[in-house]
């Protein structure tokens, strides 16, 4: 039986050869903030990475009207996630941390490492412990996005 699983899951694509279970990557800004307010700036950017290993997510900060930012995230699909999506939603930097709020209960925190690396965490009150995030810059084209 449990050789007719792993044939199953080989069948299917569930798992990829390079062992990630990725299936479709996340969506990208229409374009990229070239500056924040100052206390945004180890934000700043386009951001990639993985959410525990294997969901694909895009982070990049968004000015808005008050001299704050707003985040753009975007998620793609794995065999948990079954729909890739994006949302601009308000932030905040708090000590160093940028606080994400995702819905009612729900928030990213970020904090930057001295190798330009976000790392960062993801509460929400469905799961018995955070999921972790590390997101890595993105290099820009050339209109910005």
């Amino acid at each position: 039986m449990r050789w007719l699983l792993i044939l199953c899951l080989s069948a299917t694509g569930v798992w990829a050869s390079d062992g990630a279970d990725t299936l479709a990557p996340a969506p990208r800004p229409e374009t990229v903030a070239q500056e924040v307010a100052p206390q945004f700036a180890d934000f700043a950017g386009l951001w990639q990475g993985k959410w525990e290993g294997t969901l694909d997510v895009v982070f990049a900060l968004q000015p808005d009207d008050a001299g704050g930012c707003m985040a753009y995230v975007s998620w793609g699909e794995n065999v948990l996630v079954e729909q890739a999506g994006e949302t601009i939603t308000p932030c905040r930097e708090v000590g160093g941390e940028l606080i994400i709020w995702m819905g009612e209960h729900n928030m990213i925190v970020l904090e930057p490492d001295a190798q330009n690396t976000l790392f960062g965490l993801f509460y929400t009150q469905d799961a018995e412990r955070p999921f972790r995030v590390v997101l890595r810059p993105e290099p820009l084209g050339d209109d910005g996005g």
